[in-house]
């Protein structure tokens, strides 16, 4: 996730956050340095100054006078232009998304600070009933946001993954984590019933990719058995996979230092395998003289799939512009 020129092109691109977690490790220490010594004045507005960060990739574009969606623009895997580069750093790069590491540290420092108000207040009930509804309060506003068009944000695929939606997201961490001296409230009591789905998490993330390239045109699956699928699949792969390698790398602690090294082994031989070409008998370019040559035209189908799903491509000649066009094979 470092260098946009390489993150769309890795093995295991969903695996981008853990090369993004090295950064922000690296600098827990020096910024919980300069946030323990923050006020609760300090501390809101620092939070409050954070919730607005994401705002900049709708308002930027909109001050600009340019489309909202301009990411749009981009397809995925390609870096020829700055505006490839532009959207992938936003998407995958550290630093994009160190606002929302930052703000897990200030809500860390106020939820100490809350705590020590609660523990000189007269009435330290008020702080329970405040953070109780707090979880409810983001969940529902996350409820309506994913369930009302008239909710969605602008340029939600750019703008949501930045973390627009960051204070719904604030609201339910706090609410759940109540205060350390203050019994755990009920919302929490309630989702520690749900803790076993952590087991799944990872794979069902994993898993949606699948469906997503079997099912490449919008608006054809099904949330049910989208569902269905994911979730079997993550039960299925956890419980006959993701277990038993747990067991192996805490059983054989000496052993596990090899695995880094043997797995890039084989990711880069792997690599150095030769592309399979799906028309090996048509030329990529075809010469006829100095003024005429055939190519192959470099469709990319930016609702589907590359891999022959666009057929039959027509060039038209429109002023000092060439557009392409082609018919999408179901």
């Amino acid at each position: 996730a470092w260098w946009p020129g390489w993150t769309e092109q890795a093995l295991q691109t969903h695996c981008w956050f853990l090369s993004a977690m090295v950064v922000f490790w690296l600098l827990f220490k020096p910024l919980s340095r300069c946030l323990q010594n923050l006020s609760l004045v300090a501390t809101l507005a620092s939070m409050v100054a954070l919730f607005a960060l994401p705002w900049l990739v709708i308002l930027v574009p909109v001050i600009a006078h340019q489309s909202p969606t301009w990411y749009s623009a981009h397809s995925w895997g390609q870096t020829s232009t700055l505006l490839d580069l532009s959207v992938v750093f936003l998407k995958f790069h550290p630093a994009c998304y160190l606002h929302i590491f930052v703000l897990g540290m200030l809500l860390a420092k106020l939820r100490i600070l809350l705590d020590a108000r609660a523990k000189t207040s007269a009435r330290p009930w008020m702080f329970c009933l405040s953070l109780e509804l707090l979880a409810p309060i983001g969940y529902l506003g996350l409820f309506l946001v994913f369930t009302l068009p008239e909710l969605e944000p602008l340029a939600f695929k750019l703008s949501a993954r930045l973390s627009v939606l960051l204070p719904f997201h604030a609201a339910v961490l706090l609410g759940l984590t109540g205060l350390p001296s203050m019994p755990i409230g009920r919302v929490a009591q309630f989702a520690t019933w749900f803790n076993f789905l952590e087991n799944y998490s990872y794979a069902m993330y994993v898993f949606q990719f699948i469906c997503y390239s079997v099912w490449p045109d919008r608006g054809q699956i099904n949330l049910a058995l989208f569902l269905i699928f994911s979730m079997g699949s993550a039960v299925v792969i956890a419980t006959v996979v993701q277990k038993p390698v747990q067991g192996c790398w805490s059983k054989y602690p000496t052993g596990r230092l090899a695995v880094p090294f043997v797995l890039s082994a084989v990711l880069v031989g792997v690599a150095m395998l030769p592309v399979h070409d799906p028309n090996p008998d048509v030329p990529i370019v075809v010469r006829h003289d100095s003024r005429m040559f055939d190519t192959r035209l470099p469709l990319v189908d930016s609702e589907g799939s590359a891999m022959g799903l666009l057929m039959n491509p027509s060039l038209a000649v429109q002023g000092d512009r060439i557009v392409m066009t082609a018919r999408r094979h179901k």
